[in-house]
Parts: structure tokens; sequence; C-alpha cells
């Protein structure tokens, strides 16, 4: 549906930090479905500042291309590193789980209780309705996020988003959301359990099988049992399970914040304790080489765009310091200026602008990863050299949008700006994502003949799913 590459973000007085861009594929945003989608993830990603969610540094529209500035982690989708756990013949240790996921549940924890912007701070009730092992990143420091709010349901502006539709994994998910019921924050803490056990025994809950399978299970029997799936499974744990389980939401834990708390007491009274330096541990065992060939590939890159601040840009990747300066939040939409001449070859890439609140800031991209639905994962493992980027002449300067709430659905049109930036490309490589397949090239697009558009805001998201 899209691509993930990583850039470098160029704002005032010299700063510079290492990002990930998230844009559509062009085929996707021209679908209306799949941009709200990707406009609502982004709008919540950008409201949410916590240590332990991907937060969005920027977002808005690029030449009608919707694109988001998160930022950028190095690691590993839980999901993957069960899988590599299991290939290499590992077992995570019981505290370790329980620490992964307790880190998670804080950051669920602060999607449930964010509140608008506007001047009533009205709670927003996000349910993130995706809670799965492929949405907790663990990077290779230790740390956990989660991430990807594309199909979260959220209140704003008098809208509720409307029940009888089914969102999400259907292996994750609670009985009432597979029924089309009304949701709310409990029904994450059904599928933080589904994970749980999971992670614990190695198979998903419900076992193998079609969605129609799981769902007659989900309405039809009663969840398995973790001790029944796992003879010797801690006490605690067991009983944690079984409430999250419950049928009844009432009788589930009453909150995220509750999970993670309960969850880290177990991880540090089991054998061995599980806490960040135990998942550092456990990522360089798995990802020790995938995470040094990443770091020289990007490394490289930097030294032919900006030597002099190599060194710095790492240190903003570290935990301290990833989000210590802040760039627009606010949408920003930028037309195609008419003036602009069409890319001559494949080789040829336009550098994305992001409008910051009081400065122009630029993104310069340094490596491709694109991923696509029911795309098979790089099978090779030979690192190709990053292209050398070469930035063009100035940096436009580009009016931002007026920041908006999270309002009613409006249609407006976007304004003119000035001719954006090409960054040259000799050749295209790709750049290894942690986010799924990697295929190379961002497709060009030709300027649209006639005069440019008035000038208007970004469209509002309609919280109304599909």
């Amino acid at each position: 549906m899209g691509t993930v590459e990583v850039a470098l973000e160029r704002g005032a007085n010299g700063f510079e930090r290492i990002v990930a861009l998230k844009r559509l594929l062009p085929e996707g945003a021209r679908d209306p479905r799949h941009k709200e989608m990707f406009l609502r993830e982004a709008r919540l990603a950008a409201l949410l500042a916590h240590p332990n969610v991907v937060h969005a540094y920027a977002f808005g529209e690029l030449c009608g291309d919707p694109f988001m500035a998160m930022e950028y982690v190095e690691g590993e989708p839980l999901s993957h590193l069960l899988r590599t756990a299991q290939t290499a013949g590992r077992e995570i240790p019981a505290g370790l789980v329980a620490h992964v996921l307790a880190e998670a549940c804080e950051g669920l924890h602060a999607a449930h209780e964010l509140r608008d912007r506007g001047a009533q701070g009205a709670p927003l009730h996000v349910v993130h309705r995706d809670v799965s092992p492929h949405n907790v990143m663990v990077a290779y420091d230790g740390r956990v996020k989660l991430l990807d709010f594309g199909v979260a349901k959220f209140e704003a502006a008098g809208h509720e988003t409307r029940t009888g539709e089914v969102k999400g994994k259907m292996a994750y998910m609670s009985p009432e959301q597979a029924l089309g019921e009304k949701l709310d924050r409990r029904s994450d803490l059904f599928s933080v359990g589904a994970v749980l056990f999971e992670c614990l025994t190695g198979r998903r809950m419900w076992g193998s099988g079609t969605d129609l399978e799981v769902m007659r299970r989900l309405a039809l029997e009663n969840p398995p049992r973790l001790d029944a799936a796992l003879p010797g499974a801690l006490p605690a744990l067991i009983d944690l399970h079984a409430r999250l389980m419950a049928r009844d939401p009432g009788k589930r834990p009453a909150s995220a914040r509750q999970v993670a708390e309960e969850l880290r007491a177990i991880a540090s009274v089991s054998s061995p304790p599980g806490d960040s330096r135990a998942a550092r541990d456990l990522m360089h065992t798995l990802f020790g080489a995938q995470a040094e060939g990443r770091r020289t590939l990007l490394d490289e890159s930097l030294q032919d765009m900006t030597p002099s601040r190599v060194q710095q840009l790492q240190h903003r990747l570290d935990r301290a310091s990833a989000r210590d300066v802040s760039s627009s939040t606010e949408p920003v939409i930028v037309g195609w200026p008419p003036s602009t001449p069409s890319l001559p070859t494949k080789s040829r890439r336009r550098l994305v602008a992001i409008a910051a609140v009081v400065s122009v800031a630029a993104v310069v991209l340094v490596g491709s990863a694109a991923t696509r639905k029911g795309s098979a994962p790089a099978a090779s493992t030979a690192r190709p050299a990053l292209p050398k980027v070469v930035a063009g002449p100035a940096t436009p300067q580009v009016r931002p949008a007026a920041p908006p709430e999270i309002p009613p659905k409006a249609a407006r049109k976007a304004p003119a700006a000035e001719p954006a930036i090409e960054v040259t490309a000799a050749t295209a490589h790709p750049l290894p994502s942690p986010v799924g397949s990697v295929s190379a090239g961002v497709r060009p697009r030709t300027a649209p003949s006639g005069p440019a558009p008035a000038p208007s805001k970004l469209p509002d998201v309609d919280p109304t799913p599909f």
C-alpha cells in the first residue's frame, strides 16, 4: 500500500534529524479509503507523544500524495522476533515477554487516554483495534514501541465511529470486535491477552485456519487456557491471561496501565528477570549482524550528505534525544508547481519538503524501502551500497496550512507552492526496512497543465471508517 523510506529532515538553524518517511503509493493515494485511513493514522500518531509509541513529527500532502515523517526506530516487529527465536530454537523467557508487553501496554494506555488538542480537550476514546505482534516494535537497544493506528477508532467533533464494521486481524480480535459491536478500550486488552498467549506458547491462541473459522471459535468456544497450553506457566500469568480473555468486557482489567503494572511485577520476580537490558541482549543475539549492516548503510549515506554531522545524527536516534526537537505536527498541502519540469529518468527523485510552523524543513531521501501488500521479504543478505544523493540548489519556501483540530469532514482544494527541490540518484538501491519487504524506486509524477489552484486548508479526516 505504501513506502517507508529513511530520510534526513533539515530545518531552521541547521537542525537535522533522521526520520522514517511514510507515503502511499500512487494507486493508494487515489483511493479515498486508503487516503483517509492514512491521514487518520498520521493525526493520531502526531497527537501521541509517548516513549512507547512511534511518534509522527509532521504529516500532510505533497503534490496530492499523503506523507508522514515519523520517528525512525532501528529494530524488528515482535512478530519477526518470535519467528526468528523459534527458528533459532531459542525460548523467550516469560519475564522478558512480560516486560515487552508491559511496555507496549504503557503506549496503549497513552492512546486510550488521548484527548483532542482543542479548547475543550475532549477525550477521543481511542481504540487501537489492531494490537498484534506485527504492531509492536522492539528496537535493537531494547526499547518497545506501539505503532500503526491506521484502523483505530476514535470520537471527535461529535462524530463517533459507527458499529457494524470489522477492522483488524481476526486472530487477535475480541468477541465484540469480531461481531461488529460497540467497542471501548477493553477490547484492546483482549488482544493483549492473545498476544501474550502467542509469545509464551509459540503458537496463535485460536490456532491456524481461515478468518471465518476463527470467528466461529470466537462466537462459540471459550478461549484456551494458558495453563492447559503451557504446563508450568507462572500462576500470575495464568490468572492475568484468564482475566484478559473474559467474554464480558466488565470482567477484564480496567485499563492497559493496570495490565502493564501486573506484567512489570511479574517481570521483576521472574528468573531471569525481564527488563530493557535483557531485551537488548536478546536482540543483539538474534539480529546483531542485521543491525550492524543497516547502521553501516545509513552511515555511508550520511557521510556523503553531511559528513560533519554523522555522530550527532546517530546520537539523535538514542533513547534520550529521539524527540528532543519537534517539527510541525500540523498538516500542510504542497500543490504540484505547473512550472516544474517532468523528471527525465527513474533515477531522478524529488526532495520532499515539510513546512513547519515557524520554518521550512527539507526532507532528503537517503534510502528507500517500499512495502507492498503481499510482497515477499527480501531474500538476499548482501547489502548494496546506497546511492550518492545530491540535493538541489535551494530550499523551497512553502506556506504551511492553518493548524486544524479534528473537526467534521470538509472538501477543500490544495494551494500552489514554489518548485520543489530535486534529489539526484545515479542508481536506486534499497535500504533494509524493519517493516516489511524491500523494493526500490519512487514513481515520478508529471505536472498537470493549467493555472495553480487557490490556497486552502488540508481536508479534515472523517473519523468514520469504511
